[in-house]
């Protein structure tokens, strides 16, 4: 029990929270470089696309403790991919501008091959593969 507690801790509130302080601190970065159009708004989508998958990944692990609502399993396996198809798509052009816009267009193609893979984890999960993980 104290297992599941202390992953459920792990992936629901510090993954986040680092996120969100890893994205404010590339904002900040973008803005003191004085990046040209910094891609703020396509780095958020990123980030959060990224910050979702541990969290859907995982839940048949940790179902008893924190239930992951459905919006955010159909978000990372069916709308994710298609923003970040539509991210990439917006800053393929861009990608030479700077070092931030070349990372967002890289991890949002990542994503497209990250997504499969959880989703495999995710099915042997609920299929009981591991039976025993803790």
């Amino acid at each position: 029990m104290e297992n599941e507690c202390f992953f459920s801790i792990l992936i629901y509130i510090f993954i986040p929270l680092i996120i969100l302080w890893y994205y404010v601190r590339l904002v900040d970065k973008m803005k003191a470089e004085m990046v040209e159009s910094p891609p703020i708004f396509s780095l958020f989508l990123v980030l959060i696309s990224y910050t979702i998958i541990p969290i859907v990944t995982t839940f048949p692990i940790l179902y008893d403790i924190m239930p992951v609502n459905e919006s955010l399993i159909f978000y990372s396996y069916i709308a994710a991919p298609v923003v970040m198809i539509f991210v990439a798509a917006v800053n393929h052009g861009k990608r030479y501008f700077s070092r931030y816009h070349s990372g967002v267009y890289k991890a949002s193609l990542i994503y497209l091959l990250i997504a499969p893979a959880s989703v495999v984890v995710w099915v042997s999960l609920i299929l009981g593969w591991g039976k025993s993980i803790f």
